[in-house]
């Protein structure tokens, strides 16, 4: 199954274009030499623009990432049926705003929770809006990826905050210093979901997209207790660098730790 994508002036972000699936917009953007290409459909690639390659993210695809030596980079789970694609729009901000809202208020047990999901999940679709929008350079600060089962409902997804030398920005959470380092962020699987390896499918094709960019690093922030997310995040190759101490949605004091993964490991 074909999974498109949409094209806009930069990356594979929303957009109104559907192009096929052979079309890898993050790499056609850094290479295809096409003119007016900040406008392209796609189409060409079919002709045999040498940067068109498959992103298709169905769980038990055939095709998969070689494993970086000694990194282990787990396979997916048993097929589910899920496909990661980028965001589409409004209404996948709202679904995966929802997901987001849920899971942030999963231990609050005040009378009052549904109130603040609902306040939090409206919130968050704007800020969705706002972080994906395309700047004057070309490129987002942040593309969206999704995970969809297959009536197209969101049950997944994760930011990746694009390096400096794309956005024209420093992405919040990437050392000063490293100028084309990008960072993931806000990776969340619908509670029914989990133990599927839907958050390890999205950390694939986050990886595969960081590296189309020329990405050199690709970061994160975790909770120190959140033995769930480091071990995801370890499968595929991130590293603690740094612990810092920080204050949780308690107010109670915990470590944060930054973790990287140099984007060479990638065969």
């Amino acid at each position: 199954m074909a999974v498109s994508q949409s094209v806009g002036r930069g990356p594979a972000f929303p957009g109104s274009i559907e192009v096929p699936a052979d079309f890898n917009l993050a790499t056609h953007w850094r290479h295809c030499s096409r003119p007016g290409r900040q406008r392209c459909d796609g189409t060409h690639h079919r002709l045999g623009c040498p940067f068109g390659v498959p992103r298709d993210r169905r769980i038990g695809a055939v095709a998969r990432e070689a494993a970086p030596p000694g990194e282990g980079v787990a396979p997916s789970a048993d097929p589910v049926g899920v496909v990661v694609r980028n965001a589409r729009g409004v209404e996948d901000y709202r679904q995966l705003a929802r997901l987001r809202a849920e899971a942030y208020y999963e231990e609050t047990r005040s009378r009052f929770v549904q109130s603040f999901k609902t306040k939090f999940a409206r919130q968050e679709a704007e800020s969705l809006t706002s972080r994906t929008t395309t700047k004057p350079t070309g490129y987002p600060g942040t593309v969206c990826l999704v995970a969809t089962d297959g009536d197209a409902s969101v049950v997944g997804g994760l930011d990746v905050r694009l390096p400096r030398t794309l956005s024209g920005d420093h992405p919040e959470g990437v050392p000063t210093e490293d100028g084309s380092g990008c960072f993931v962020v806000n990776v969340v699987v619908d509670e029914n979901r989990r133990g599927q390896g839907i958050g390890g499918e999205l950390m694939r094709a986050a990886v595969s997209m960081a590296t189309d960019w020329g990405a050199t690093n690709a970061y994160t922030h975790v909770d120190a207790t959140n033995t769930a997310a480091l071990n995801l995040y370890s499968k595929y190759g991130f590293k603690e660098v740094s612990c810092v101490d920080a204050l949780d949605s308690t107010a109670t004091l915990g470590k944060t730790l930054l973790l990287k993964r140099p984007m060479q490991q990638v065969a």
